[in-house]
């Protein structure tokens, strides 16, 4: 291999510092979802840069380290390019990103979502989320995860002018870079708005079946809210408590396409029923001057 064709390739590995640290590094990935190409790529090369100098520093300063069996696969890589200085390059970049989810959950270890937690590596990902939430200006995404995280019911109003009062399901937790297409509610109620006062007239109560549900329990039963193949089981009871029926409440669920939704608000039962209470506002005469 030529000596220019070993450097385009030298350079083209090291930019996987960059890289790895953006992957590795949970809020790091969030944000540099919404970066343009152009963007996201000086944004990889910055960083491959300074993780490359810290691994031409580091390759200087540490001793000598290889086992003397691995001895021929330095010399191999080294013939093509990736150099001790690429490689520790590659590590740094790798270890930052780890690095940067600990000071993160540092950071939001306060934060009422991590009550969310899953685990210390499920922290990381809850705190990165988290941040993420808080410097977005997408208000939909924002009370949704108000929602979720304080278990809030939300009112989604359609253009039909349909309307579901019910818990939204964790849409966020896998990627929250991504375009809200369709939204998930377990509805607890349902009805519609009047097009003129806008008040919500509720004709159905799901949640009336409570207290005829009854948990069983299930061995078998899958409750990972990311997993579409969740299941909870519940029995369905009759008036002298006996099962009759098992139900899933995963099938409950009712998907809504985004570009059907009016729009979207945090459900409070008090101020619904101090709204209805209201009487309705006479209409304005407009004087007109002559």
């Amino acid at each position: 291999m030529g000596d220019a064709a070993r450097s385009f390739f030298s350079a083209s590995i090291a930019l996987l510092a960059g890289y790895a640290f953006i992957r590795l590094s949970y809020y790091r990935r969030f944000r540099a979802e919404h970066l343009r190409t152009d963007r996201f790529a000086l944004h990889v090369l910055g960083l491959s840069f300074v993780f490359f100098l810290g691994g031409s520093l580091a390759a200087e300063l540490i001793p000598h380290w290889t086992f003397e069996r691995f001895l021929h696969l330095e010399e191999s890589l080294e013939k093509v390019g990736i150099t001790a200085a690429v490689i520790d390059a590659i590590l740094l970049g790798s270890f930052a990103g780890v690095i940067d989810n600990l000071l993160i959950r540092f950071q939001m270890r306060k934060d009422g979502a991590m009550l969310e937690r899953a685990g210390f590596i499920g922290g990381m990902r809850t705190a990165a989320l988290s941040l993420f939430i808080r410097k977005t200006n997408d208000s939909a995404i924002r009370a949704i995860f108000r929602a979720t995280i304080l278990k809030k019911d939300v009112m989604v109003t359609l253009k039909s002018n349909k309307v579901y009062i019910g818990k939204p399901y964790r849409v966020l937790w896998d990627d929250p870079t991504q375009a809200l297409t369709f939204i998930k509610i377990l509805p607890l109620k349902s009805g519609y708005r009047d097009p003129d006062t806008k008040k919500v007239t509720i004709t159905t109560r799901y949640d009336a079946l409570r207290d005829q549900l009854v948990e069983l329990d299930l061995s078998n039963a899958v409750r990972d809210p990311a997993n579409p193949l969740a299941s909870e089981i519940w029995g369905l009871g009759n008036e002298r408590d006996e099962v009759i029926a098992e139900i899933d409440i995963e099938d409950l669920g009712v998907v809504i396409s985004w570009t059907q939704v009016e729009s979207l608000t945090i459900y409070d039962d008090n101020l619904y029923k101090a709204f209805q209470a209201l009487p309705p506002t006479p209409p304005v005469a407009l004087v007109t001057a002559d």
